[in-house]
């Protein structure tokens, strides 16, 4: 695994036949990729360490869905759904999330009680105003993850 900020250039090189991504969206955004790899750990790890079984979470800073990829492989019957600020995600959601909104998380209304789990990789500067939110949002007993680099 590998450690410290992660760009996956690999990642965009192979985007690169569809223009490749606009790099100052993302960096406005701080938008990088989170490996499938280091996500589908964190969730097996929720899953088998802690004995965590949600049947709603939520992804409130989606980005392409890996969360949502390693959800549904972790646990198949729960219902995800996700938030994403950047419309053009919104074709990778469906396949990795039951719902999804194109919004901004930090700007939605709070769904008080509303998830058993919320996992994330949120961008450091957004990391305590998702942390904050998001423990509004959880039921009793309901947990917060987020993968923070």
């Amino acid at each position: 695994m590998r450690r410290g900020r992660f760009i996956a250039d690999d990642q965009i090189a192979l985007c690169a036949a569809c223009g490749g991504p606009d790099r100052a969206r993302l960096k406005k955004h701080n938008a990088w990729f989170t490996p499938q790899g280091s996500t589908l750990y964190v969730m097996r790890a929720l899953r088998d360490d802690f004995g965590i079984t949600p049947e709603r979470w939520k992804d409130p800073q989606a980005g392409a869905g890996v969360f949502g990829w390693a959800g549904r492989q972790v646990w198949p019957a729960a219902r995800g759904s996700a938030v994403e600020i950047r419309a053009e995600e919104a074709e990778h959601l469906p396949r990795n999330y039951d719902s999804f909104e194109i919004a901004d998380y930090l700007e939605t209304s709070v769904l008080a009680d509303s998830e058993n789990l919320i996992a994330t990789n949120p961008s450091f500067e957004d990391a305590l105003g998702v942390a904050d939110k998001a423990l509004r949002e959880l039921r009793d007993g309901g947990h917060l993850a987020l993968l923070l680099r």
